[in-house]
């Protein structure tokens, strides 16, 4: 995605589908980038734009009893995975004649990740079970295939409200990331898998340890740092993601930053925060991932996204979602929500108002 200076290569809203005030909690996009699902929590539904074509819904799907607040792509182009907070099961959901075919049932808490497979008909989830588990399933059997406990000794004190944590593929399916809390604090243990072999146990162990993230906070000169003010708290990760190389791990914070993590060393290469803010410690950020891996697009609770250059770190861009870029107070225009389409030059973008079509 070019987002040079040159007026030619700005994007700008293409199309704005309207939710009626119910937040969007979740956006992914079909591989072949011509859908663009989107959840909104607040009503259980489901809403499929066709993103190419039109810039508009082609049809709105309601999930009452089960709720909807995590979404993913499958590779059919009608059916996703979802799951809301009013159960703790998994739907397979086929689009195409609204009936949900399978149910994957396991966790005890609500699933906040779900992470499918490029190559294979395999998905990972997580939740906040207390065990802090991470199952690994496939779309034919209810059962899942796997279940990844983490040591005890290498998960967090979150006791009754369970564990933090978070598992996704990479781009080529052949492996994917378990991140988890350390104990007291003291950071996340992110470990690697292969996909082929998971029963072996992770071939990649590392730490990222609170001290690691102050050091680099005050290297990349965070201004707003979230954890300056207690010297006993750490970041809470509830985003995790790959870049189309694998070469790079995004883990988005709650707190409002981002950590980018050196795929193959496991160090902290550059940490990110929101340009501009209502809030002193910018949370409420979402962030992303470019597809050729050379950016981080980082939008905040105003309604601006950021365009972060991995190399230099600067920000090159900066997308209003409101239009007027004047930091307004409106509570509908914070950005909840980010996703890039895999194949094609356009960027979704949702707040509580609406999800944007970003094109060039």
């Amino acid at each position: 995605m070019d987002f040079s200076t040159s007026v030619p290569n700005t994007p700008g809203i293409g199309s704005s589908i309207s939710h009626n005030g119910n937040k969007v909690s979740s956006l992914n996009y079909h591989n072949d980038g011509q859908h663009l699902f989107v959840a909104t929590e607040d009503n259980s539904k489901i809403t499929l734009i066709d993103s190419i074509q039109t810039g508009k819904t082609k049809a709105t799907f309601s999930c009452e009893r089960e709720g909807v607040s995590v979404i993913s792509a499958t590779h059919n182009d009608y059916c996703v995975l979802s799951a809301g907070k009013k159960q703790n099961s998994i739907q397979y959901w086929s689009l195409y004649d609204n009936k949900i075919v399978r149910k994957f049932r396991g966790h005890t808490t609500n699933v906040h990740d779900i992470s499918f497979c490029p190559t294979e008909d395999m998905f990972l989830s997580s939740s906040s079970d207390t065990s802090g588990s991470i199952r690994l399933w496939n779309l034919q059997q209810a059962g899942c295939m796997a279940k990844l406990d983490l040591p005890t000794d290498k998960i967090g004190s979150g006791g009754s409200s369970g564990q933090n944590t978070h598992a996704v593929f990479d781009a080529s399916g052949m492996v994917f990331c378990a991140v988890a809390e350390m104990p007291k604090n003291e950071g996340h243990y992110i470990n690697l898998y292969d996909a082929r072999n998971y029963g072996g146990g992770a071939f990649s162990e590392w730490k990222i340890t609170t001290q690691a993230i102050q050091d680099a906070m005050k290297i990349h000169r965070i201004t707003n740092n979230p954890l300056s003010n207690d010297a006993s708290s750490s970041l809470t990760i509830n985003k995790v993601e790959f870049d189309s190389t694998g070469d790079r791990i995004l883990c988005q914070s709650k707190e409002g930053v981002a950590l980018i993590i050196d795929g193959y060393e496991g160090t902290i290469q550059r940490i990110f925060e929101p340009s501009k803010s209502l809030s002193t410690t910018s949370k409420g950020t979402v962030s992303c991932f470019t597809p050729d891996g050379k950016s981080v697009l980082m939008g905040n609770d105003i309604g601006t996204i950021d365009v972060y250059d991995i190399q230099s770190g600067s920000v090159v861009k900066q997308l209003t979602v409101d239009g007027e870029g004047n930091g307004n107070d409106k509570s509908d225009v914070g950005v909840t929500a980010l996703a890039c389409n895999p194949k094609y030059q356009q960027i979704a973008s949702s707040s509580c108002a609406n999800t944007c079509l970003w094109i060039w």
